[in-house]
């Protein structure tokens, strides 16, 4: 008498099968029994089975027959193709049809399971703007726009998924660069969101004044790695101030001519002063001498211009006097712009 073998299956009908994270899966065995006869009235088949639902998971879906004849009771294996793990876990569904002696197979089904793929602790990679080994001007107000530091790329979780940077130093700057530590920040595993080196204020110096910044970068615990930035404070915005000016005699010193008719030049000696142009000027004249009469038939004498940081010191030349009967007293008024004063020295003889 021929009749197909009924088919007991373990794992059973309906049972989830869970992959591994390595993608594997356990075999379902299939094992006949209570058959007998020979030839296709006498046979069960089993397949062929399909995986579906399962997507990139499972590339491959289709699995051989395989068929039990007669009064046999050796045991066979459905071998699941192995699956893809992907970020998440992904369910998908196993059909097998099963036909005995030929009439209409009945689906025999499993819920499937591929697990998602296990997580890498991948710490991100830091793209800096600027770059690495640009200068990064600050103002004359002492103050530069920040670092931005964007991660990417990470994985995970805890020290092995970490990036750091710094803590940051700024060195070579001086009194420039009173503060020189800046703060660490920290990127974990798949973060994309940026952080901001934030650059500490620079006091500008009378001269512009070359620093470095670097930021030891640190992956997953591993030795830093310096990231380097030339900075630049710059010179303090010069004002304008006209220079002072002192006199050598001082003012309200009588000047003596000589019996000769001539007199040691008066030394102006400016300091104090910067900028440039007319705010930064100070001017000293034109002097003139007055109440001289015929002593002094030159009464004029050039004005003298002192601009912004001179420190050259410039002559008062005053001109020959003609010695009288009597000894003659005059003024000497020089007028000095800066403080809108006039100088004025006695001269005689």
């Amino acid at each position: 008498m021929n009749t197909p073998p009924t088919i007991a299956y373990n794992p059973v009908t309906g049972t989830t099968i869970n992959y591994t994270t390595g993608g594997t899966a356990t075999a379902i065995v299939a094992t006949p029994s209570g058959g007998s006869g020979s030839g296709a009235a006498a046979t069960t088949t089993v397949g062929a089975c399909t995986i579906s639902g399962g997507g990139a998971a499972f590339p491959t879906t289709n699995i051989a027959q395989l068929s039990f004849v007669g009064n046999t009771v050796t045991a066979q294996n459905i071998n699941l193709p192995n699956c893809v793990p992907q970020v998440a876990a992904t369910n998908a569904t196993l059909t097998c049809p099963e036909s005995q002696g030929g009439a209409a197979a009945v689906n025999r089904v499993w819920p499937v399971v591929c697990p998602a793929a296990p997580v890498v602790n991948t710490p991100p990679t830091i793209a800096y703007n600027p770059t690495t080994g640009t200068t990064i001007n600050y103002t004359t107000g002492g103050t530069a726009t920040a670092i931005v530091a964007t991660p990417s790329g990470g994985s995970g979780a805890g020290a092995a998924a970490t990036t750091t940077v710094g803590a940051c130093t700024i060195s070579g700057g001086g009194a420039a660069f009173p503060t020189t530590n800046i703060a660490q920040l920290s990127f974990v595993g798949n973060t994309v969101t940026a952080q901001n080196i934030n650059l500490p204020n620079c006091v500008p110096q009378v001269a512009a004044t070359n620093a470095t910044l670097t930021c030891p970068e640190s992956r997953g615990g591993a030795a830093a790695v310096n990231r380097v930035w030339p900075v630049v404070c710059p010179a303090a915005p010069i004002g304008n101030t006209p220079p002072t000016i002192a006199y050598n005699p001082v003012t309200g010193t009588t000047i003596n001519y000589t019996t000769g008719g001539t007199a040691t030049a008066i030394v102006a000696t400016p300091s104090g002063g910067s900028g440039s142009g007319a705010a930064a000027t100070t001017t000293v004249g034109a002097c003139t001498i007055s109440g001289g009469g015929a002593a002094f038939p030159t009464t004029n004498i050039a004005q003298l211009s002192f601009v912004g940081n001179t420190v050259t010191a410039q002559n008062i030349n005053l001109p020959n006097c003609v010695p009288q009967v009597a000894a003659t007293n005059a003024t000497l008024t020089c007028p000095e712009s800066r403080a809108a004063l006039l100088r004025s020295t006695a001269s005689g003889r």
